[in-house]
């Protein structure tokens, strides 16, 4: 070792500065309004903070969107708020929330997913719906859910807009805020009934997802035959689109309590929706009216566009989609159980490729469905289930939770959507006149398939949508693959190939081939070349298909490969290869967002005082352009169905605030801290 002296210790680096105090409600050094994380804590140790979700949908345009035209952004303007009032009804709202069923339609409401497996539920069990109007339905409310859902995100992230949470915290730290149950926290502590996600608070997307449902059903459902205690209804006469909870207790698959004891009407569902995200403490009073706004029209504009699928036709929905009972649908279908013996000859029945495998579809009603005994599965209103149905189910069983665990809404409503047209895709391709739909095109017009395979029955159609969105699922949710069509799932026994057949992708390539990794901000807005299927894959796709494999599992990849090439470049970055990443998935993130580099703190936002001097805001900095109508300023009398508490202006008392501290009606007037002196940097140390 060596023996020089060592040499002396650096100097210590001089004291970081005090940090800056908090933001004064006076005016005078005030916070903006824009949008900041909110932070949260995992109750391990660990303190995060969130970026925006999803930023890049701030660039979306018609051709993002599945079966809806974009809407005017101006048709919601940034909001003009008075904070201190604004959050005082926030407190007040949940102040109202005292009782389980209260607590149950809030969490109801918060997964949109609840909202769409209740309508399939009750269109099976309430309505006797075949599986093809079940997904025909199906595939049109995820369009409407996810087109909403993209232009209200758009809207998000160009208003900018600070949640409750964040105001609460800085207005109210130190005061004791009396919230639902009864129950008193501090303002610093004070959270959601459920969880804030991580994204704007102007406008509201629930509120506008769910007045797109309303309006695609009650454009859609007019068309159904649907029926109840076997004799036809009519979509005015029906008594309810979601099923009472005395009926159906828990949503199929998601397994959220059903909050309505009466059931819900479409109106009820837009209404409940968006009045529930104010009872939670998520929104302020402008947010719901603007996203209801917002997306007014999406919802028939989807179900036009579904309708359009269905090609030439004569007579309603149900006879232009077709349809046909399962292979050996009554074979050991009755309430006493077959032996072996009897069961091998139903399934020697259902052998051919083309058919959906036979099982025992009374026990898979009492597994699937809830039924309490097989007599009850025998009965209304589990009998209107076949094995189709149970087939289709078994299968989404597979893939909820994977979507429902831990992905925002924005791509949850991706998920089902992209599940949805391999569904419908694998429909048409087994039909003789329905059409296809891709996706990048802004004018959404229907495609001829494919291929078509000669084949109609239902039982080809259901096998066939299995093998597609087996072969996809790698590509868009592979954390599902172990779970899908596992046993006991009824789709089991189809066997499905998870992922893209190797001879398939030796012959033809891979949709991912000439992937450009150009992100949103650069697509053309009608589409352009994305959206065409390249011909030389085309004449590809159909040629394997005839030599070397011409059955549904053949006929599954092609139709998973062609909506893939188009879904995969549709600008989310959903394989992290934007903007050439080689890494690999160590690397290249799904979803990484490396090229937009969002910054809430931009726009009109930064212009508005969260706490100004005055008690009333300023008006707002921008103004919506002549032809739209401004957002309403919130009622001082709220809908009696809503139960809303309105921003307060004058009286405290009718706040319930618990106020210790005797806090007035507006934000006290607070005087910024006096400033810290400096402090001197230490001397600097002798030399050695």
């Amino acid at each position: 070792p060596s023996l020089s002296p060592s040499p002396p210790p650096p100097a210590p680096p001089p004291p970081a500065p005090p940090p800056p105090p908090p933001p004064s409600a006076s005016g005078a050094g005030g916070s903006n309004t824009c949008w900041r994380p909110i932070p949260e804590y995992d109750g391990k140790g660990m303190t995060y903070e969130m970026d925006h979700v999803a930023p890049f949908l701030r660039f979306a345009t018609s051709a993002t969107l599945t079966m809806t035209t974009m809407p005017d952004m101006a048709l919601a303007p940034g909001p003009s708020y008075d904070y201190v009032a604004e959050a005082d009804a926030v407190i007040a709202n949940m102040a109202t929330v005292d009782t389980a069923g209260e607590l149950d339609e809030i969490r109801f409401f918060d997964g949109k997913l609840n909202v769409a497996l209740g309508l399939i539920g009750t269109l099976l069990l309430g309505y006797g719906q075949s599986i093809e109007e079940i997904m025909f339905h199906s595939f049109g409310e995820t369009s409407a859910v996810h087109d909403a859902g993209v232009a209200v995100w758009k809207n998000k992230l160009l208003n900018s807009r600070i949640r409750p949470t964040t105001v609460i915290h800085q207005l109210y730290p130190e005061d004791n805020l009396r919230l639902n149950d009864n129950m008193t926290v501090r303002g610093k502590h004070f959270q959601t009934i459920v969880r804030t996600m991580s994204h704007s608070e102007y406008p509201s997307g629930s509120a506008a997802v769910c007045a797109a449902i309303r309006d695609f059903v009650d454009a859609l459902w007019p068309h159904l035959t649907l029926t109840m205690q076997g004799g036809e209804v009519s979509y005015s006469d029906a008594p309810f689109v979601i099923l009472p909870n005395t009926l159906m207790a828990n949503v199929p698959l998601t397994g959220a309590v059903n909050p309505a004891p009466g059931g819900l009407s479409a109106a009820a569902i837009a209404e409940r929706c968006g009045a529930t995200r104010e009872l939670g403490g998520m929104h302020f009073s402008q947010s719901v009216p603007a996203g209801r706004k917002l997306a007014a029209g999406m919802g028939a504009e989807a179900a036009a566009t579904l309708l359009s699928l269905l090609g030439p036709r004569e007579g309603g929905v149900r006879q232009a989609l077709g349809g046909s009972a399962p292979c050996a649908a009554d074979c050991c279908a009755a309430v006493v159980e077959c032996n072996a013996t009897a069961q091998a000859i139903c399934k020697a029945r259902c052998a051919g490729r083309w058919d959906t495998p036979w099982f025992d579809v009374v026990l898979a009603r009492v597994g699937a469905l809830g039924a309490p005994s097989r007599e009850a599965a025998t009965e209304a209103p589990f009998f209107q289930a076949d094995r189709n149905h149970i087939v289709i189910i078994g299968a989404m069983a597979g893939l909820v939770p994977a979507i429902t665990d831990g992905y925002a809404f924005s791509f949850q409503t991706r998920f089902t959507n992209l599940v949805d047209q391999l569904v419908w895709n694998a429909f048409a391709s087994n039909s003789e006149r329905l059409q296809a739909l891709l996706f990048g095109d802004a004018t959404h017009r229907g495609v001829e398939p494919l291929v078509r395979s000669g084949q109609t029955s239902t039982d080809a159609k259901v096998v066939t949508a299995i093998h597609a969105i087996a072969a996809a699922l790698p590509f868009f949710l592979p954390e599902a693959a172990g779970a899908f069509c596992a046993a006991p799932a009824p789709c089991f026994l189809l066997r499905p190939t998870i992922g893209l057949e190797p001879g398939l992708t030796a012959k033809c390539g891979s949709p991912l081939d000439g992937y450009p990794g150009v992100p949103m901000a650069e697509f053309d807005p009608e589409g352009g070349e994305w959206a065409v299927f390249p011909p030389e894959k085309a004449e590809c796709l159909v040629a394997w298909h005839a030599e070397d494999a011409p059955g549904p599992s053949g006929l599954g990849q092609v139709v998973a490969f062609q909506l893939l090439w188009h879904r995969l470049r549709d600008g989310w970055n959903s394989m992290g290869l934007d903007g050439g990443c080689e890494g690999g998935p160590a690397y290249c993130l799904p979803y990484a967002e490396g090229r937009t580099q969002y910054n809430p703190q931009v726009g009109d936002c930064l212009e508005e005082e969260l706490f100004p001097a005055s008690p009333s805001p300023p008006p707002p900095s921008t103004s919506p352009s002549p032809s739209a109508e401004p957002v309403p300023p919130p009622s001082t009398s709220p809908s009696p169905s809503a139960e809303l508490v309105p921003p307060p202006s004058a009286s405290p008392s009718a706040r319930p605030v618990l106020k210790p501290n005797d806090r007035p009606s507006v934000r006290p007037s607070v005087q910024p801290p006096p400033p810290t002196p400096p402090v001197p940097p230490p001397p600097s140390p002798p030399p050695p």
